[in-house]
């Protein structure tokens, strides 16, 4: 955990603050492969945003997220055309080398996902709880398959639950 109690991310405070926190969690997190990522590996886009995040964390292969990227949203109540469509642009976006970031939820953005998977792409399931949390929990073997080619990234902390509030966060950052 040294690297953030070194890190200029931290204030002094907040240093303060952070060690009285059982870090076990993050610890094997970061053992499993969950990174923290900066604002040096955001891409353009990201750090030109009204309320670029201090930092990420993220599971998986970070370097998409330095890649060109769009984001594909929409109703978790979709209807099944659109679902498809979703599914057809996200397609279209992986065999152009586009990165395709949505949030993971059921309906546009679980269709849109799998999109990008089917077409051998890279794809970026914004999470609104931890990155080691499945929300939905029925999207467990969808996230697994995404960090093969691409990440699960979140602004919360490891172990977080994706509570209301979170959401608006997420979808900033989409």
């Amino acid at each position: 955990m040294s690297f953030l109690f070194s890190s200029r991310l931290l204030s002094d405070s907040e240093r303060k603050r952070f060690s009285n926190v059982d870090t076990k969690t993050l610890e094997r997190a970061i053992e499993n492969g969950v990174v923290p990522v900066t604002p040096d590996g955001f891409n353009e886009d990201l750090l030109s945003s009204l309320r670029p995040p201090v930092a990420l964390f993220a599971w998986g292969n970070t370097d998409c997220l330095a890649q060109p990227m769009i984001a594909i949203v929409g109703t978790r109540a979709a209807s099944t055309y659109g679902k498809a469509v979703a599914q057809k642009f996200a397609e279209a976006f992986a065999m152009s080398g586009v990165t395709v970031a949505s949030g993971g939820a059921m309906g546009i953005d679980t269709n849109a996902h799998e999109g990008v998977l089917a077409a051998g792409g890279r794809t970026v399931s914004v999470l609104p709880g931890g990155v080691d949390v499945a929300q939905p929990p029925s999207n467990v073997r969808l996230f697994e398959r995404i960090r093969e080619s691409g990440c699960l990234v979140s602004p919360f902390a490891v172990g977080s639950p994706a509570l209301e509030h979170k959401f608006e966060q997420r979808n900033h950052l989409l």
